[in-house]
């Protein structure tokens, strides 16, 4: 190369580096500036490759590398939780499996579902998605989106229910949240109470999207006949006053105070905003309401008792000694086993791009190297040759100028000799 090729073979390369369009334009791939213009650049830029390329082996895992960086969080490694414990627990691993598989992808606040979508959209660009361990991963993913949006649903209907008794308007009245009651035999969590001076309430909050019909036997069946429930509604809220009426009598004795206990109850159902459910409910076993009418029910509500303010005070120091949220459960899922389903996936899948980044990384034969600097010296030529022929439309067009100033000129020249002529 002559000194203006080598500069202009620079232009062209670091154009190429600050602009990928333009590469492509030209019809040079981004490999181009891999092509150093001496030796020195030559063999950093090989250097760097080869680096790169050995960093790409070193980050290469295995199914109990993934399993151990799961468990190194320390999120959800029991089978027992109480419901709070749970909820906290598994957003913290949505958010641990949302990063490991979305990598630069993922963004805050990213749910399950989107990394599920990330996942089968990776396995079917790389034709992996009939593989056994990505299959296994994507239904491991699914049923960990069904059971995130069963908790976050039921802890988002519990909240709203709690937002909503803040503008309760009643007087005497107390509130008392996630109550643990057990008899010994038989126990529950409550989601919530409100002690009023006509009796006590216990409120059954569900969180329902569509419209749903109460049975005979008090299960609630959704749209397209679809039943959640392990045990009937109506049985459950049986239990759950039973339950309570029996640990304030309990309680009422051992205190020795004088107040009759009368229990009733609401199961509340929260709605999304603006939507509206309509609820088929022709046997009437239990009393039900929105969350929207919550507070109207209890500002009206008649109920067997009457308690006096002193009497309201005892009944609140014994809610105020049961315990909250201390109901332990055992959890459908077994999160061993999602770790390692997980686990399985994310090794075939960073296997795959582990192997086409190294090979991308591979320095480049002499015979490529030859041939991309073939390509770059008829890249620097083109651009000689653009160069002229615009050096040459400027010199016709100078040329084009000048021949018409010189036709007007002589135009000019003619009519004023026309004109003497003419006087003479």
């Amino acid at each position: 190369m002559t000194a203006r090729e080598r500069v202009l073979a620079s232009r062209l390369i670091q154009k190429i580096d600050n602009n990928e369009q333009y590469a492509r334009q030209i019809g040079l791939s981004c490999a181009v500036a891999s092509v150093g213009i001496n030796n020195s650049n030559e063999k950093s830029i090989q250097k760097k490759e080869k680096k790169n390329y050995f960093k790409g082996e070193r980050i290469m895992k295995t199914a109990e590398d993934f399993i151990r960086e799961m468990e190194r969080s320390n999120v959800l490694m029991s089978r027992e939780y109480t419901f709070k414990e749970y909820v906290s627990d598994i957003v913290q691993f949505q958010d641990m499996v949302c990063k490991m598989i979305s990598g630069d992808n993922y963004h805050e606040g990213m749910r399950i579902d989107e990394a599920l979508f990330i996942m089968e959209s990776t396995a079917r660009k790389r034709e992996l998605r009939s593989h056994p361990a990505v299959h296994n991963g994507v239904l491991t993913m699914k049923k960990l989106a069904k059971e995130m949006a069963i908790t976050m649903s039921g802890a988002k209907g519990e909240r709203l229910v709690s937002r909503t008794l803040e503008f309760l308007n009643r007087p005497n009245t107390q509130i008392f949240r996630n109550v643990y009651i057990t008899d010994g035999i038989d126990e529950t969590e409550l989601d919530g109470i409100v002690l009023t001076d006509n009796g006590v309430i216990i409120l059954e909050v569900k969180k329902v999207k569509s419209d749903l019909t109460l049975t005979e036997d008090g299960r609630m069946v959704f749209a397209g006949d679809e039943c959640y429930d392990k045990v009937p509604l109506a049985q459950k809220m049986a239990l759950k006053r039973r339950l309570l009426k029996k640990c304030l009598e309990k309680a009422v004795g051992d205190k020795g105070f004088d107040i009759p206990v009368y229990v009733d109850s609401f199961i509340v159902f929260s709605a999304p905003k603006g939507q509206f459910i309509k609820i088929d409910d022709r046997y009437r076993r239990e009393k039900h309401c929105f969350r929207t009418g919550l507070n109207k029910k209890i500002e009206s509500y008649i109920g067997c008792a009457y308690y006096k303010a002193e009497q309201l005070a005892q009944l609140g120091e014994i809610f105020s000694e049961m315990e909250s949220n201390v109901k332990r459960f055992e959890t459908e899922l077994n999160y061993d086993e999602v770790r390692r389903s997980l686990a399985e996936a994310l090794v075939v899948l960073q296997d795959t791009t582990e192997k086409q980044e190294a090979t991308t990384m591979i320095v480049e034969k002499p015979e490529t190297k030859q041939c991309t600097a073939n390509v770059l010296e008829l890249d620097v030529q083109r651009l000689n040759t653009t160069h002229q022929q615009a050096k040459r439309k400027a010199t016709g067009f100078g040329y084009v100028a000048a021949s018409v100033f010189a036709g007007l000129l002589i135009s000019g020249a003619t009519v004023v000799l026309s004109a003497g002529v003419r006087r003479a």
